[in-house]
């Protein structure tokens, strides 16, 4: 675990980076839901049920914006909140549009899975409407092909009730509920990545969808502030937890470069540096056998840079990571992987910061505000 720093010192490093991500996001352009007219649909991912891997189809709805970036800045990383539209509580005509504008578009018996996003909590009232919500779900219903739904929420919406009802309406359908764990440490969760939600509301989540369906969860690649070694060795620790929890599946989420992030700022600063696809591959080393699948840097809106090795090895290691790999799970698709600049990654490994977390925000704060005010 690394060093948070004093009580004091992180208090202090907290309340001035959550102000920072406030007074950025007043600043986030964004557009009304009419000028919103498509939701976005991926239909380049896959997805493994009982071993068996299917086409899926991804489609991601543009709400109002996840309710922690609302109230509290929302996470250091994440540039949803650019896609999302400016009113106070959603139009449910307009999302439940957004979705048949997309759904009726995809031949179902291609893609038995489908995954819907939202860029918050597609179960939480105030981000989508329950009548709209269960609208949807309905529709999913009554489609015969569709086997698999996946949902994305936080922890905090989590409740018994409404996996009762999601499974009495969904019947057989295998039902899996995603979650961002992010990082195992608490202090990266809490400060670096600005989670909101506490380990062990978190865990208690995982109980419950683990009793009612399957649980998917997402593992951050460097989250600002770390070195290239401890992103390593915190991707590597937050996948033995996501197992501990009972995770069905777990996918690794690199960070990357979106436009109106905190992490943006850090990047254009020289303060920040997108994790190597060599760090990748060695966390990927490091806990195989466990199968983990690499998301393939396709948010919403789309990232403007992303985690990358050299121009002359570059498209072959991405190949091998999100392709080989994703199909595969057998890290022996990286065994013939070589270039020169992997002596450039490996001299970045012995980087190390002895300062504690708490010290290299509170570093850091005065520039992020100097350039969020400037805007």
């Amino acid at each position: 675990m690394i060093d948070l720093g004093s009580q004091k010192q992180f208090n202090q490093a907290y309340k001035g980076l959550e102000a920072v991500l406030q007074e950025m996001r007043l600043a986030t352009p964004r557009t009304s839901a009419k000028n919103i007219p498509l939701a976005d649909l991926d239909l380049s991912r896959f997805e493994v049920v009982n071993g068996i891997k299917y086409h899926r189809a991804v489609i991601t709805l543009r709400s109002v914006g996840c309710e922690w970036t609302k109230t509290n800045g929302g996470c250091t990383m994440c540039g949803h909140w650019a896609g999302a539209s400016i009113e106070q509580t959603p139009n449910g005509d307009v999302l439940y549009n957004q979705f048949r504008s997309m759904f009726d578009k995809v031949d179902w018996n291609k893609y038995p899975v489908v995954c819907l996003y939202n860029g918050g909590s597609i179960i939480n009232p105030a981000e989508i409407p329950q009548e709209v919500f269960w609208q949807i779900m309905d529709c999913i219903a009554k489609t015969d092909a569709i086997k698999t739904v996946v949902l994305e929420s936080r922890a905090e919406y989590i409740n018994r009730d409404h996996l009762t009802r999601l499974r009495n309406v969904l019947g057989t359908r295998h039902i899996r509920i995603a979650m961002g764990l992010e990082s195992a440490d608490a202090g990266v969760r809490r400060l670096l990545v600005h989670k909101g939600s506490s380990l062990e509301r978190f865990k208690r989540a995982c109980e419950l969808i683990n009793e009612m369906a399957s649980l998917r969860l997402y593992g951050l690649i460097k989250p600002p502030w770390l070195t290239e070694k401890e992103a390593i060795d915190d991707a590597v620790a937050t996948i033995k937890l996501g197992e501990e929890l009972g995770a069905e599946d777990i996918h690794f989420e690199p960070v990357t470069v979106q436009n109106h992030t905190l992490v943006k700022i850090l990047w254009e600063k020289g303060l920040f540096k997108l994790p190597s696809l060599w760090s990748v591959i060695e966390i990927l080393k490091q806990v195989a056998p466990s199968q983990v699948y690499v998301s393939p840097f396709a948010h919403v809106p789309r990232p403007i840079a992303i985690p990358q090795t050299c121009p002359k090895c570059d498209e072959q290691v991405k190949q091998a990571i999100l392709q080989d790999y994703n199909k595969s799970h057998n890290v022996s698709v990286f065994d013939k992987l070589d270039c020169e600049c992997k002596a450039d990654w490996l001299k970045e490994l012995e980087v190390m910061d002895e300062r504690p977390l708490s010290e290299r925000v509170m570093a850091d704060l005065d520039c992020l505000r100097n350039v969020v005010k400037a805007r």
